[in-house]
């Protein structure tokens, strides 16, 4: 009863209602199991019961010590609910009994939608690969249970709600290059088609863009870059990654990051920023900056390929309605 009415006060979701488990994972050892024989049992019972074998049980003098947030409950908080409520022990027992059943119907309705999810929910190692479009169709309750059932198959505890909504936010709006921290060395990574979630030690990504050298390409074109790609065309694409304006006669080219690269972002009056320190600012993850493909015109960075709008440099910028416009885009080769 204390249990539940401390997670009610602190703020919790279904499982919080559930209580005490008879039975349980023991933390921090989930292989071992915490049994719980006298939680159905009363203090006043067990008091009754030492009374009758002569047994004086241990006081523990820090159980009466009201600035713990549970003595509190216990001394202050349940006789006055009691004055209001005689029964208010037997209606949280009633509250726990109830969501402990609805919390089972979830959990195994969220394993019924993953069993068969096949592609749409990959582990791989260190980490987990769900699809956006998947993840976007699931109903809010069981999106919500998807990162803590994700934590849990990457050994770690369920991350705290604010957590679990700011990647719920992140699967549905973030852009491209979107980083969750979700706690305890996880986090959640907003890719094109998927949401990763890794550890911090999971292996570096193998995602392959096929960009190794220099590549000379002529718009407009399309370019197979390993499992990517590359279009550039006239006509409007959807979706629309960037508009250029590259003269007839430039020299385009794709290429991986350089020692030193720069370049000069819309926005920024011509100055320069280095690359390396864009793609801190924007949260790439490390194990991907020597993969981003850069577009390169005359030898000048002209977009940086990352996110779902590229950062465009202001020497191709298209001012409005100038011609000829080029559209790009980055898109999986299936």
């Amino acid at each position: 009863v204390e249990t539940i009415l401390m997670h009610i006060v602190r703020g919790t979701g279904i499982g919080g209602l559930r209580g005490m488990d008879d039975i349980m994972p023991l933390p921090d050892h989930p292989r071992i199991r915490l049994v719980r024989p006298l939680l159905s049992v009363t203090r006043a019972q067990i008091d009754a019961y030492c009374a009758e074998q002569g047994i004086i049980p241990r006081h523990d003098a820090t159980n009466d010590d009201t600035r713990y947030t549970r003595n509190r409950l216990r001394h202050e908080v349940l006789p006055l609910l009691r004055q209001i409520n005689p029964q208010v022990d037997a209606a949280l027992l009633r509250l726990s009994a109830i969501a402990t059943v609805d919390d089972a119907a979830l959990e195994r309705l969220l394993h019924q939608v993953i069993r068969p999810a096949g592609d749409q929910v990959r582990r791989e190692q260190g980490r987990y690969r769900i699809a956006r479009a998947w993840f976007a169709h699931l109903d809010l309750a069981l999106q919500r249970r998807v990162f803590p059932w994700v934590n849990v198959m990457l050994e770690r505890e369920p991350p705290a709600f604010e957590r679990i909504e700011a990647a719920i936010t992140a699967a549905q709006q973030g852009v491209v290059g979107t980083v969750i921290e979700l706690g305890q060395g996880l986090s959640l990574s907003v890719d094109y088609h998927d949401l990763i979630i890794a550890r911090a030690d999971a292996p570096p990504l193998n995602i392959n863009w096929g960009v190794l050298g220099e590549i000379v390409v002529t718009p407009p074109c399309a370019v197979v870059l390993g499992d990517q790609r590359l279009i550039i065309a006239r006509d409007p694409l959807q979706p629309t990654h960037a508009r250029l304006i590259i003269a007839p006669d430039a020299r385009v080219t794709i290429r991986q990051r350089q020692r030193g690269d720069r370049f000069a972002p819309l926005g920024m009056g011509g100055h320069t920023q280095k690359v390396a320190e864009w793609m801190v600012n924007h949260k790439v993850p490390a194990a991907l900056r020597d993969h981003v493909p850069l577009l390169i015109v005359n030898d000048a960075i002209a977009a940086i390929c990352w996110g779902d709008q590229w950062a465009i440099s202001e020497h191709v910028r298209v001012p409005e309605g100038t011609a000829p416009i080029f559209h790009a885009q980055f898109m999986k080769n299936f």
